[in-house]
């Protein structure tokens, strides 16, 4: 099931964004791209969308010798173009140990980047801004964070909303572990107080497990302790854009009950409060529970004092989740089955609390390991592990959950994303803004079991995983359809056009090879007005013959003005518009918020008649909410109401 092409459902002006741009260029393949083989193994990478369907990697490299890792990081455009130096640029060099990076997008293409870092000796903490052509816009090797005596572990961080960050980590300059939090503008300055506010000091040693934003320009974070004797709690305390600790003193405790609870993860609910999931073994076996916190601290309206029950299967400290963009979440874990190989599941639980679904991969004997989640932007989640079902190496798969179970065009136990020799591990995800993701993993591929590099592929909210062939684009008015794929090896390439009605048998229409940019056009003028028309491409013959890019297109009768909408809506990155004109007089597509501030815009007109799909990208990521996007052709305006969340 790795190079399955499922039908998209949609015509022309509702097409899913599957085919971003630069189609020439495009990079994403079968297995993975690389983002780093240099010398010796890169480990702890992180991955954040850099806000216009790229992503961010960033790592831990040794590759400077001496014993030490420095801090590298990359970037990939939507189609998969590295867009810095070759095998990362560095973000961080300086003498000792500089490893736990994290990343977040800073804005206009920017990343900024957080650390621990031991050039002093002690491990303290060091960030460093990132312009979109990967050059550090601060101090060489980082500014400075916190650098108190004894160690700040493993920082958290978050954008501010304002082209800054709010960081958080585990601070032992008291001898145990308290929490501490730090704002940096965009200029890399400290808001708060020098070397961090305090967030948490208790005679317990706290673990930081998560951290998300406010929406204020703060931070939410959540860990556990042992303040309890013989047991751990979760809590969680909410930071504002000043500074300020707010809900109760060292914390809200998320259950009061007995027992052991761990691993807690987190995600913004949207109205500036959280959810948090964690393991409980208040009944003698973990099982999942999940409490959402107003902005105020205080337990949701509707949900249980002690947290909502999601699942009471033998579960494993492997959890994460996506918001739904409703005030609701999506928990994902490992279920061990009394201690044996387990399965990947995936439980839906609304703003008020009820769990209305709850599902799981089908195949249970692959030792599935760490799920991470991503929003699919429609109310379920893309989510990825790694497991072994190929062998003794584990392989990268992914999965979309709906509220019907694993999503139509995905199979049963999930999709391979990657399944090259060697052991792929660890993966990360980002949501790659259109309703699917991109995951980096390690992969020893290129040198056994004596070197671990990095890579990462795209998987689009269809299922399909980047590979030989995608569509590129396709355009329809009165009369006449046209598409291009783009073939990411097309050397010596034929391919099938096959076409179909609904319901209709495939039929072979014409072959096609790519030119010298690697595309594959086709011009369909046998069509009528009004009719729909299913298109795919086939290569190979017989049982071996395997078919891609598959698109379903609609006919106009005519041509018009009109204004499509936002697809998805609601959605959790890059908006994506379509609409329709009826030649090439100049248009703009814009984007507003309710307060009729212009977030972006641009020309169209220049895409002359037919049906199209547009991309608007704002300079800064909008925050959660309505906002109103605009066709505007002379005196005329169409508008319609397009929802992000995240």
């Amino acid at each position: 099931m790795i190079m399955r092409c499922a039908v998209v459902p949609l015509s022309l002006a509702c097409l899913l964004p599957l085919f971003l741009c630069s189609p020439a260029r495009a990079q994403w393949t079968k297995d993975g791209v690389a983002v780093c083989t240099a010398a010796g193994s890169q480990f702890m990478m992180q991955i954040a969308e850099d806000g216009s369907g790229g992503v961010f990697v960033v790592w831990s490299d040794p590759r400077g010798g001496g014993g030490t890792n420095d801090i590298y990081a990359q970037r990939f455009d939507a189609a998969g173009v590295p867009q810095w130096t070759a095998n990362g640029v560095v973000v961080c060099a300086a003498t000792g140990m500089q490893w736990f990076p994290r990343v977040v997008a800073g804005g206009s293409g920017s990343a900024i980047v957080a650390w621990q870092d031991n050039r002093s000796g002690g491990a303290d903490t060091y960030a460093q801004r990132l312009d979109a052509a990967g050059a550090p816009q601060w101090t060489a090797d980082g500014v400075a964070v916190c650098t108190a005596t004894g160690t700040q572990a493993a920082p958290l961080m978050v954008p501010d909303g304002a082209g800054g960050a709010v960081l958080a980590w585990g601070d032992f300059r008291s001898a145990i572990a308290d929490g501490y939090a730090q704002r940096i503008n965009s200029s890399g300055v400290p808001q708060w107080t020098a070397d961090g506010i305090v967030w948490c000091r208790h005679p317990a040693s706290l673990t930081l497990n998560g951290m998300v934003s406010d929406g204020a320009g703060g931070a939410i974070v959540v860990w556990y302790d042992d303040r309890v004797p013989l047991v751990t709690r979760v809590y969680a305390r909410r930071i504002d854009a000043l500074g300020d600790t707010l809900w109760d003193g060292n914390g809200v405790a998320l259950a009061g009950t007995s027992g052991w609870q761990d691993a807690p993860v987190i995600v913004p609910d949207g109205a500036g409060g959280a959810l948090v999931g964690w393991a409980d073994d208040r009944t003698g076996s973990y099982s999942e529970y999940m409490q959402r916190l107003t902005s105020l601290g205080a337990v949701a309206p509707g949900w249980p004092a002690d947290g909502q029950l999601v699942s009471a299967s033998d579960v494993d400290h492997y959890d994460d989740m996506a918001p739904d963009g409703a005030g609701g979440a999506v928990l994902v874990w490992n279920e061990t089955g009394s201690g044996g190989p387990g399965k990947v599941h995936a439980a839906h639980v609304t703003s008020a609390a009820v769990v209305d679904w709850n599902h799981d991969i089908a195949t249970p004997e692959n030792n599935p390991a760490f799920p991470r989640a991503v929003s699919d932007g429609a109310g379920g989640a893309i989510v990825t592990w790694s497991d072994s079902r190929n062998g003794v190496d584990n392989d990268v798969f992914a999965v979309r959950f709906i509220s019907t179970g694993v999503a139509p065009g995905w199979g049963a136990d999930g999709d391979t994303l990657c399944g090259a020799s060697g052991q792929q591990t660890s993966g990360v995800i980002a949501s790659d803004g259109a309703g699917g993701a991109v995951v980096a993993w390690g992969d020893t591929r290129n040198y056994g079991a004596t070197q671990s590099d990095i890579y990462a592929g795209r998987v689009q909210n269809d299922g399909t995983v980047a590979a030989l062939l995608a569509l590129a684009s396709a355009s329809a008015e009165p009369g006449r359809v046209r598409l291009e794929w783009y073939a990411a090896t097309g050397a010596g390439l034929i391919a099938t056009v096959y076409r179909r009605a609904p319901g209709g048998a495939w039929e072979a229409r014409a072959t096609a090879s790519p030119d010298g940019t690697g595309r594959l056009r086709y011009e369909d003028r046998a069509v009528t007005a009004g009719a729909r028309y299913g298109y795919r491409l086939g290569v190979g013959s017989g049982r071996d013959e395997r078919f891609f890019g598959e698109v379903w297109v609609d006919v106009p009768v005519d041509l018009g003005f009109a204004l499509g909408g936002v697809r998805p809506n609601p959605s959790a990155g890059a908006l994506w518009v379509s609409f329709s004109l009826p030649d090439g007089a100049p248009t703009e597509l814009a984007l507003f918020d309710l307060a009729g501030r212009r977030l972006a815009a641009r020309p169209v007109g220049s895409f002359g008649s037919g049906n199209h799909v547009a991309r608007l990208e704002p300079a800064l990521r909008p925050r959660p909410g309505v906002y109103i996007v605009a066709l505007t052709r002379g005196a005329r305006s169409l508008t319609s109401r397009a929802t992000i969340v995240r």
